[in-house]
């Protein structure tokens, strides 16, 4: 693998939002419940909560709350800053001590986003991590892109970073629901990333001048191609080892740098809706993540399910 390439691609070579859903789904993961009990009662306690921790002031606009301050890197340059939506605690633990602390922020998400696709915009908030995550970027929800305010955007790049396995596929796709069905101005500005982090790290040893190496594959083809060229470059098969990360909170915070985090180095998808197919992509994330669209789901799965490699 080569970690030496800036791998932000333009909005033409970026992946389809809806294949992460895809896949999770293939797996037959099931989805978070839409909506809480008596959401109404919890909104209001939230924001009130909100307000007596100091996220929130009386009278303010929720994306000024002290949860932002706390969070801001110390380069004022907003095109500059990024935040990493992180998977988890032990993951954001270690991001905390491997970003640049100049323009890089770790928001960690200590539990599971909703399924928001059918979320009315003034039950959002009953959820612990859309408060926080829309609290953070300085962002409402709105309903479309037209409607979006991003005069208050604390962030250019706001990257979700999870595991490489079904369960870290499955909050990708929670959270590309949320952005894409309650912050689309911020898919359609370009704002939005989806981090790739690899499952494999490759220890090569030292052959001749060439000094040992650490490489790194993101699936099982990537290691497959990393080998076969190790092997025409000389290298003894067998002489290197293979080491399979089981999440993010098993990277130590180099390792979490080099390969998910500097820009020089890592590899990011921004997602983008492609032109022209914005009633088809709603309509396949209605499929996959809409309440009544069970016995469609389970059809599409049946029909398109052996097309899909997972990890389980």
């Amino acid at each position: 693998m080569r970690t030496d390439a800036h791998d932000e691609r333009p909005a033409a070579d970026a992946a389809a939002p809806v294949d992460g859903a895809a896949e999770v789904l293939s797996a037959g993961l099931l989805l978070t419940p839409a909506r809480p009990a008596n959401a109404f009662e919890e909104t209001v306690q939230r924001l009130l909560q909100s307000i007596r921790l100091g996220l929130i002031g009386p009278g303010e606009r929720l994306n000024q709350g002290a949860l932002a301050r706390e969070l801001a890197p110390s380069r004022r340059d907003v095109s500059r800053r990024e935040v990493f939506l992180v998977e988890g605690d032990s993951a954001g633990g270690s991001a905390k001590l491997a970003r640049d602390k100049q323009y890089q922020a770790i928001l960690p998400l200590r539990g599971k986003v909703l399924n928001t696709f059918e979320v009315e915009r003034d039950r959002l908030f009953a959820n612990t991590e859309i408060h926080d995550i829309a609290v953070a970027i300085g962002v409402d929800p709105h309903r479309s892109s037209a409607e979006g305010d991003l005069k208050g955007l604390r962030y250019s790049k706001i990257i979700i970073m999870a595991d490489a396995d079904v369960d870290g596929s499955h909050i990708k796709v929670l959270l590309l629901t949320l952005f894409f069905r309650h912050f689309p101005a911020l898919i359609e500005h370009g704002h939005v990333f989806v981090a790739s982090p690899p499952l494999y790290r490759i220890d090569v040893p030292p052959a001749g001048k060439r000094p040992a190496r650490k490489l790194y594959a993101l699936d099982d083809d990537e290691l497959e191609v990393i080998e076969d060229r190790l092997t025409k470059e000389g290298v003894k098969p067998g002489s290197w080892s293979v080491g399979r990360f089981k999440g993010l909170g098993e990277m130590n915070p180099d390792q979490l740098w080099e390969t998910t985090m500097s820009a020089e180095t890592r590899r990011v998808l921004p997602l983008r809706v492609a032109a022209g197919a914005a009633d088809e992509t709603l309509r396949m994330f209605g499929k996959l993540m809409g309440k009544a669209e069970a016995a469609s789901r389970r059809e599409w799965m049946e029909q398109s399910g052996n097309s899909v490699e997972v990890d389980i």
